[in-house]
């Protein structure tokens, strides 16, 4: 086990976060009616002034190839210092973010210190479309996470943002203990 920075648990209102939705509108029933995951609904309906805040456009998650639109979710969300919220209603969700973080965490440094994405060819047009103006090169971003990798032989979850709070659901394990 590798020393970890502490994780600064002071709220911040003045950060942005990123929030895990499915899409609002996913098909449609035999009667005409449309139907879609609840958290694309409240994303779709939550203020301007807060969706402002959000580092994921909605189009991000109608990638259907999942380890494209994860990939896509951390190169999107690893360019930003001021993340300090992350909500997903499931906490699998964040822990396969975080595999795949440490799979790919030198293409992923790579990308953003050249501004693109290893996987542009497996995004859907339209979702490239809405995502392409965020995807600038950032040299000093991808060195600093370069210098935390070299400390702690990986991009620690705690130092990836600075002042990161991590929301998920708390659940009892089977053992009786807490996650």
């Amino acid at each position: 086990m590798h020393e970890q920075p502490p994780c600064t648990t002071k709220p911040s209102r003045s950060g942005s976060r990123r929030t895990r939705a499915f899409p609002a509108h996913e098909g449609v029933l035999p009667n005409g009616k449309s139907f879609g995951a609840a958290s694309g609904i409240v994303a779709d309906n939550t203020p301007a002034l807060i969706r402002d805040k959000f580092v994921l456009p909605p189009a991000v998650f109608t990638v259907s190839d999942s380890r494209v639109k994860y990939l896509l979710i951390l190169r999107l969300a690893l360019m930003r210092t001021d993340l300090t919220y992350v909500s997903t209603a499931n906490s699998t969700t964040l822990l396969a973010l975080m595999k795949l973080c440490r799979e790919h965490e030198s293409v992923l440094i790579a990308d953003l210190r050249d501004g693109g994405f290893f996987l542009r060819d497996q995004v859907p047009t339209e979702v490239w479309s809405v995502v392409s103006s965020r995807m600038h090169a950032s040299p000093e971003r991808a060195a600093e996470l370069e210098r935390l990798r070299a400390t702690y032989q990986a991009i620690p979850r705690e130092a990836a943002a600075k002042g990161l709070r991590f929301h998920q659901l708390r659940e009892k394990a089977r053992d009786g203990t807490r996650p």
